[in-house]
């Protein structure tokens, strides 16, 4: 959704309300996408603030559907997104990189690209459905939180039995 900022910034303490959902319905953060199983419709509140200063209120909620980075056990996971900022837009001109503000664009505020700037932080670079999860069996891929399935679980990288082989000489000379 994209709102056309003229129309608020014309007038000095204008103040709009208005109803808004998230269009997106993934989300793609460090080359992982994330489907949005839930999202909250919000109001998002747009307050003049003087000469080309915006205030933006949100607050919504949203569920992501992570993975266990161990298993790959499905993890809904809900967020809470609040925000409440008054930004400079004269000022845009002289922002670095780090701070743009890339969810205002050509007038326009887009209010997925909103959500995504809130959002990114949030989201767990690793999640895991439980601290002593044990993973995908790495010789059948099986679960091992649900079953044991006896595999060897001593079977090495073929690329590291080198350093296996380096070792065992080491162990047979210190005997």
């Amino acid at each position: 959704m994209k709102i056309k900022l003229s129309d608020i910034l014309s007038v000095a303490n204008k103040k709009v309300d208005i109803n808004a959902s998230l269009e997106m319905t993934q989300v793609d953060f460090q080359n992982n996408i994330y489907d949005i199983t839930d999202s909250s419709p919000f109001v998002l509140t747009l307050l003049n603030h003087g000469k080309n200063k915006l205030g933006i209120k949100v607050d919504t909620k949203l569920t992501l559907l992570l993975y266990c980075g161990r298993c790959l056990t499905e993890l809904p996971e809900e967020f809470y997104i609040h925000i409440e900022e008054v930004i400079d837009l004269d000022e845009e001109k002289e922002r670095t990189l780090i701070e743009e503000i890339y969810y205002v664009d050509k007038g326009f505020l887009d209010v997925d690209k909103l959500i995504l700037d809130e959002l990114f932080p949030m989201i767990p670079i690793q999640s895991l459905c439980d601290d002593n999860c044990k993973g995908i069996c790495k010789v059948c891929g099986a679960n091992r939180n649900d079953m044991d399935c006896g595999c060897d679980q001593s079977v090495m990288d073929p690329r590291m039995a080198v350093f296996g082989e380096v070792f065992s000489q080491f162990n047979l000379e210190n005997k």
